[in-house]
C-alpha cells in the first residue's frame, strides 16, 4: 500500500518557500527553482500553466509581510 499524499500545486510551493525568506534582494526564480531541482523555465511554466507568474506571487508575500509588520508594530 502507498501512502496519500495530497498534491500540493506550484504556485503554493512557491509561496511558502518566498514565505521562508528573509531577504527578499536574494529571492529570484532561479534560487527557487534550484530549490525544486528544477530550471527556471521549467518552473516558470509550471506557475504559467496553473495561471500564476513568479513576480506576482512574490509580490503578493512581500504584501502580506508589509501588513503583518505594521499590524504588529
Amino acid at each position: 500500500m502507498s501512502r496519500y499524499e495530497p498534491q500540493t500545486s506550484w504556485s503554493a510551493k512557491v509561496k511558502a518557500c518566498i514565505d521562508g525568506i528573509v531577504d527578499f534582494d536574494s529571492i529570484s526564480l532561479e534560487s527557487v527553482a534550484n530549490t525544486f531541482d528544477c530550471s527556471a523555465p521549467t518552473l516558470a511554466r509550471r506557475l504559467r500553466q496553473e495561471g500564476h507568474q513568479f513576480q506576482q506571487i512574490k509580490d503578493k508575500v512581500r504584501r502580506s509581510r508589509t501588513i503583518q509588520l505594521l499590524l504588529n508594530t
